[in-house]
Protein backbone atom coordinates (compact mmCIF):
# COMPACT_ATOMS: atom_id res chain seq x y z
CA UNK A 1 0.00 0.00 0.00
CA UNK A 2 1.67 3.39 -0.69
CA UNK A 3 -1.18 5.74 -0.06
CA UNK A 4 0.17 8.13 3.06
CA UNK A 5 -3.14 10.68 2.49
CA UNK A 6 -6.85 10.17 2.65
CA UNK A 7 -8.91 13.03 2.59
CA UNK A 8 -12.90 12.22 3.27
CA UNK A 9 -15.68 14.21 2.39
CA UNK A 10 -18.72 13.82 5.34
CA UNK A 11 -22.19 14.60 3.89
CA UNK A 12 -23.20 11.39 1.39
CA UNK A 13 -20.12 9.90 1.70
CA UNK A 14 -18.90 8.85 4.82
CA UNK A 15 -22.30 9.97 6.37
CA UNK A 16 -25.40 8.33 5.35
CA UNK A 17 -28.44 10.06 4.53
CA UNK A 18 -29.76 10.30 8.18
CA UNK A 19 -26.12 11.53 9.24
CA UNK A 20 -24.90 8.29 10.89
CA UNK A 21 -21.74 5.67 9.81
CA UNK A 22 -20.45 2.73 11.20
CA UNK A 23 -18.59 4.14 13.84
CA UNK A 24 -17.11 1.06 15.72
CA UNK A 25 -15.55 -0.03 11.71
CA UNK A 26 -14.55 3.86 10.90
CA UNK A 27 -13.13 3.55 14.09
CA UNK A 28 -10.42 0.53 13.40
CA UNK A 29 -9.32 1.40 10.54
CA UNK A 30 -7.99 4.64 11.44
CA UNK A 31 -6.67 3.20 13.89
CA UNK A 32 -4.76 1.00 11.53
CA UNK A 33 -4.19 3.67 9.41
CA UNK A 34 -2.55 5.77 12.04
CA UNK A 35 -0.68 2.51 12.81
CA UNK A 36 0.55 2.98 9.58
CA UNK A 37 1.85 6.66 9.06
CA UNK A 38 -1.24 7.40 6.79
CA UNK A 39 -2.89 10.85 7.38
CA UNK A 40 -6.63 10.84 7.12
CA UNK A 41 -8.19 14.43 6.82
CA UNK A 42 -12.24 14.58 7.09
CA UNK A 43 -12.93 17.38 3.71
CA UNK A 44 -16.61 18.57 5.05
CA UNK A 45 -18.41 21.63 4.18
CA UNK A 46 -19.22 21.86 8.02
CA UNK A 47 -18.00 24.41 10.28
CA UNK A 48 -15.90 22.95 13.25
CA UNK A 49 -18.18 23.40 15.43
CA UNK A 50 -20.58 21.03 13.84
CA UNK A 51 -17.59 18.32 13.77
CA UNK A 52 -18.22 17.14 17.42
CA UNK A 53 -21.83 15.62 16.41
CA UNK A 54 -19.65 13.06 14.24
CA UNK A 55 -16.45 12.40 16.23
CA UNK A 56 -15.12 11.08 19.94
CA UNK A 57 -12.20 13.65 21.49
CA UNK A 58 -10.52 10.72 20.85
CA UNK A 59 -11.34 10.33 17.04
CA UNK A 60 -10.51 14.07 16.48
CA UNK A 61 -7.12 14.14 18.06
CA UNK A 62 -6.04 11.11 14.96
CA UNK A 63 -8.33 13.72 12.09
CA UNK A 64 -7.16 16.13 10.40
CA UNK A 65 -10.23 18.43 9.85
CA UNK A 66 -10.22 20.96 6.39
CA UNK A 67 -13.49 22.23 7.18
CA UNK A 68 -15.77 24.86 5.57
CA UNK A 69 -14.78 23.42 2.60
CA UNK A 70 -11.33 23.12 3.44
CA UNK A 71 -11.04 26.97 3.95
CA UNK A 72 -10.56 26.37 8.13
CA UNK A 73 -8.01 23.26 8.61
CA UNK A 74 -7.77 22.11 12.08
CA UNK A 75 -5.85 19.23 13.86
CA UNK A 76 -6.31 18.58 17.77
CA UNK A 77 -8.38 21.71 18.29
CA UNK A 78 -5.15 23.82 16.76
CA UNK A 79 -6.16 25.81 13.89
CA UNK A 80 -3.49 25.27 11.29
CA UNK A 81 -4.64 27.42 8.01
CA UNK A 82 -7.59 29.98 7.51
CA UNK A 83 -8.50 31.26 3.87
CA UNK A 84 -10.78 34.15 4.23
CA UNK A 85 -13.09 36.37 1.73
CA UNK A 86 -12.37 39.69 1.62
CA UNK A 87 -15.28 41.39 3.34
CA UNK A 88 -16.20 43.70 0.49
CA UNK A 89 -16.58 41.04 -1.94
CA UNK A 90 -18.89 39.11 1.08
CA UNK A 91 -21.30 42.26 1.51
CA UNK A 92 -21.33 42.73 -2.48
CA UNK A 93 -22.43 39.04 -3.21
CA UNK A 94 -25.09 39.27 -0.25
CA UNK A 95 -26.57 42.58 -1.66
CA UNK A 96 -26.34 40.52 -5.37
CA UNK A 97 -27.90 37.24 -4.03
CA UNK A 98 -30.46 38.89 -2.24
CA UNK A 99 -32.17 40.18 -5.27
CA UNK A 100 -33.47 36.44 -5.83
CA UNK A 101 -35.69 34.21 -4.01
CA UNK A 102 -35.37 30.98 -2.38
CA UNK A 103 -31.74 31.27 -1.31
CA UNK A 104 -30.79 31.70 2.32
CA UNK A 105 -27.16 33.12 3.20
CA UNK A 106 -24.70 32.28 6.35
CA UNK A 107 -21.35 33.42 6.75
CA UNK A 108 -19.05 31.37 8.61
CA UNK A 109 -16.53 32.23 10.25
CA UNK A 110 -14.52 29.46 11.34
CA UNK A 111 -16.19 28.59 15.01
CA UNK A 112 -19.17 30.82 14.54
CA UNK A 113 -21.71 31.08 11.96
CA UNK A 114 -24.41 33.91 11.51
CA UNK A 115 -27.91 34.17 9.72
CA UNK A 116 -30.07 36.88 9.68
CA UNK A 117 -32.72 34.70 10.46
CA UNK A 118 -34.36 33.24 13.24
CA UNK A 119 -37.38 31.26 11.94
CA UNK A 120 -38.86 29.38 9.36
CA UNK A 121 -38.21 26.51 6.44
CA UNK A 122 -34.42 27.74 5.68
CA UNK A 123 -33.83 28.38 9.70
CA UNK A 124 -34.82 25.21 10.83
CA UNK A 125 -32.57 23.55 8.13
CA UNK A 126 -29.46 25.35 8.58
CA UNK A 127 -29.72 24.89 12.56
CA UNK A 128 -28.93 21.00 11.62
CA UNK A 129 -25.54 21.74 10.06
CA UNK A 130 -24.59 24.46 12.75
CA UNK A 131 -24.28 24.31 16.90
CA UNK A 132 -22.93 27.95 17.06
CA UNK A 133 -25.36 30.03 14.95
CA UNK A 134 -25.76 33.51 15.73
CA UNK A 135 -28.23 36.00 14.50
CA UNK A 136 -27.07 38.75 12.83
CA UNK A 137 -28.77 42.02 11.17
CA UNK A 138 -26.51 42.65 8.73
CA UNK A 139 -23.18 41.08 7.73
CA UNK A 140 -21.75 44.38 7.84
CA UNK A 141 -22.23 44.06 11.53
CA UNK A 142 -20.20 41.17 11.85
CA UNK A 143 -17.41 41.55 14.71
CA UNK A 144 -13.96 43.26 14.01
CA UNK A 145 -11.90 39.91 15.33
CA UNK A 146 -14.27 37.55 12.74
CA UNK A 147 -12.59 35.64 9.63
CA UNK A 148 -15.24 35.05 7.24
CA UNK A 149 -14.39 31.53 5.59
CA UNK A 150 -17.42 30.63 3.55
CA UNK A 151 -20.61 32.23 2.45
CA UNK A 152 -23.04 29.24 2.39
CA UNK A 153 -26.52 29.69 0.99
CA UNK A 154 -29.04 27.17 1.25
CA UNK A 155 -31.17 27.01 -1.68
CA UNK A 156 -35.13 25.87 -1.90
CA UNK A 157 -34.17 25.91 -5.86
CA UNK A 158 -33.22 22.29 -7.90
CA UNK A 159 -29.81 21.22 -8.12
CA UNK A 160 -29.26 22.60 -11.92
CA UNK A 161 -30.71 26.04 -10.91
CA UNK A 162 -27.96 25.63 -8.19
CA UNK A 163 -25.66 25.11 -10.40
CA UNK A 164 -26.45 28.11 -12.91
CA UNK A 165 -26.20 30.67 -9.83
CA UNK A 166 -22.57 29.38 -8.93
CA UNK A 167 -21.45 29.94 -12.50
CA UNK A 168 -23.15 33.66 -12.20
CA UNK A 169 -21.47 34.43 -9.29
CA UNK A 170 -18.38 33.09 -10.55
CA UNK A 171 -18.44 35.38 -13.50
CA UNK A 172 -20.01 38.52 -11.55
CA UNK A 173 -17.07 38.30 -8.75
CA UNK A 174 -13.52 37.43 -9.89
CA UNK A 175 -12.14 36.57 -6.72
CA UNK A 176 -14.22 34.04 -5.63
CA UNK A 177 -15.08 30.03 -6.58
CA UNK A 178 -18.27 28.87 -6.11
CA UNK A 179 -19.54 25.32 -6.31
CA UNK A 180 -22.95 22.86 -5.24
CA UNK A 181 -22.90 20.87 -2.04
CA UNK A 182 -24.85 19.01 -1.55
CA UNK A 183 -28.67 18.88 0.05
CA UNK A 184 -29.65 22.43 -1.24
CA UNK A 185 -26.24 24.03 -0.68
CA UNK A 186 -24.29 26.46 -2.42
CA UNK A 187 -20.56 27.55 -1.16
CA UNK A 188 -18.78 30.41 -1.78
CA UNK A 189 -14.75 31.02 -1.06
CA UNK A 190 -11.74 32.90 -2.18
CA UNK A 191 -10.71 31.80 -4.85
CA UNK A 192 -7.32 30.32 -3.37
CA UNK A 193 -9.33 28.11 -1.16
CA UNK A 194 -11.40 25.10 -1.35
CA UNK A 195 -11.08 21.67 -0.39
CA UNK A 196 -8.34 21.31 -2.97
CA UNK A 197 -6.17 23.91 -1.59
CA UNK A 198 -6.29 22.15 1.56
CA UNK A 199 -5.58 18.89 0.31
CA UNK A 200 -2.20 20.55 -1.51
CA UNK A 201 -1.37 22.27 2.15
CA UNK A 202 -1.15 19.01 3.60
CA UNK A 203 0.51 17.12 0.98
CA UNK A 204 3.45 20.10 1.27
CA UNK A 205 3.57 19.81 5.06
CA UNK A 206 4.37 16.06 4.92
CA UNK A 207 5.99 15.85 1.42
CA UNK A 208 3.22 13.45 0.12
CA UNK A 209 2.39 13.23 -3.78
CA UNK A 210 -0.37 13.50 -5.47
CA UNK A 211 0.30 9.82 -6.34
CA UNK A 212 -0.22 8.96 -2.84
CA UNK A 213 -3.36 10.96 -2.04
CA UNK A 214 -7.12 9.11 -2.10
CA UNK A 215 -10.15 11.51 -1.77
CA UNK A 216 -13.59 10.30 -1.66
CA UNK A 217 -16.44 12.63 -2.74
CA UNK A 218 -20.06 13.03 -4.23
CA UNK A 219 -20.47 16.66 -4.94
CA UNK A 220 -18.96 19.70 -7.08
CA UNK A 221 -17.30 20.97 -3.99
CA UNK A 222 -15.22 18.12 -3.43
CA UNK A 223 -13.95 18.36 -7.54
CA UNK A 224 -10.90 20.49 -6.53
CA UNK A 225 -9.58 17.65 -3.93
CA UNK A 226 -10.39 15.43 -6.68
CA UNK A 227 -7.46 16.86 -9.42
CA UNK A 228 -4.98 16.66 -6.04
CA UNK A 229 -5.71 12.94 -5.42
CA UNK A 230 -4.27 9.91 -7.36
CA UNK A 231 -7.11 7.80 -6.25
CA UNK A 232 -9.83 9.98 -6.79
CA UNK A 233 -12.91 7.91 -5.90
CA UNK A 234 -16.64 8.89 -6.54
CA UNK A 235 -19.42 7.62 -4.65
CA UNK A 236 -22.15 5.83 -6.64
CA UNK A 237 -24.71 8.28 -5.16
CA UNK A 238 -22.29 11.24 -6.51
CA UNK A 239 -23.52 14.29 -8.89
CA UNK A 240 -23.00 13.09 -12.15
CA UNK A 241 -20.55 16.21 -13.32
CA UNK A 242 -18.33 15.09 -10.59
CA UNK A 243 -17.34 12.11 -12.89
CA UNK A 244 -15.57 14.27 -15.11
CA UNK A 245 -13.39 14.87 -12.40
CA UNK A 246 -12.66 11.41 -10.98
CA UNK A 247 -11.37 8.15 -12.56
CA UNK A 248 -12.72 5.89 -9.77
CA UNK A 249 -16.40 4.74 -8.24
CA UNK A 250 -17.43 2.84 -6.08
CA UNK A 251 -20.90 2.41 -3.81
CA UNK A 252 -23.03 4.47 -2.42
CA UNK A 253 -22.78 6.17 1.25
CA UNK A 254 -25.93 3.83 2.49
CA UNK A 255 -23.54 0.75 1.94
CA UNK A 256 -21.02 2.35 3.94
CA UNK A 257 -18.74 1.86 0.76
CA UNK A 258 -16.08 4.53 2.08
CA UNK A 259 -15.22 2.24 4.95
CA UNK A 260 -15.80 -0.81 2.59
CA UNK A 261 -12.91 0.42 0.51
CA UNK A 262 -10.56 1.67 3.60
CA UNK A 263 -10.91 -2.13 5.04
CA UNK A 264 -9.96 -3.28 1.68
CA UNK A 265 -7.01 -1.04 1.14
CA UNK A 266 -5.71 -2.42 4.16
CA UNK A 267 -5.35 -5.48 3.57
CA UNK A 268 -3.88 -5.46 0.14
CA UNK A 269 -0.20 -5.14 -0.56
CA UNK A 270 -0.48 -3.19 -3.61
CA UNK A 271 -3.19 -1.14 -4.98
CA UNK A 272 -4.06 -3.16 -8.25
CA UNK A 273 -7.76 -4.09 -6.36
CA UNK A 274 -8.17 -0.32 -7.40
CA UNK A 275 -9.05 -1.46 -10.68
CA UNK A 276 -11.82 -3.23 -10.39
CA UNK A 277 -13.36 0.69 -9.75
CA UNK A 278 -12.21 2.11 -12.79
CA UNK A 279 -14.97 4.32 -13.97
CA UNK A 280 -14.55 2.81 -17.47
CA UNK A 281 -14.85 -0.62 -16.47
CA UNK A 282 -18.32 0.15 -15.91
CA UNK A 283 -19.55 1.57 -19.16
Amino acid sequence: MTVKLIVIDLDETLLRKDKSYDVERFNHALQTLKNRDVLVCIATGNSYHKIIDYFSQEDQKDLYFACDNGNFIVKNNEELSTTTVDRETLYNIASFVDEFEGFHIMVNTGNQAYFRETKGEAFEHISQYNNALAYIEKFEDLPEGEKPTKLAIYSTHSLDRNKIMTRILKERFEDIDSVTSGDGWLDVYAKDGGKGIAVRKLQAKYNIKKEDTMAFGDSLNDESMMKEAHYNIAMGNADHDLLLSTTYQIGTNEDSSVINLLEELLSNDSMEFMNKYLIHNKR
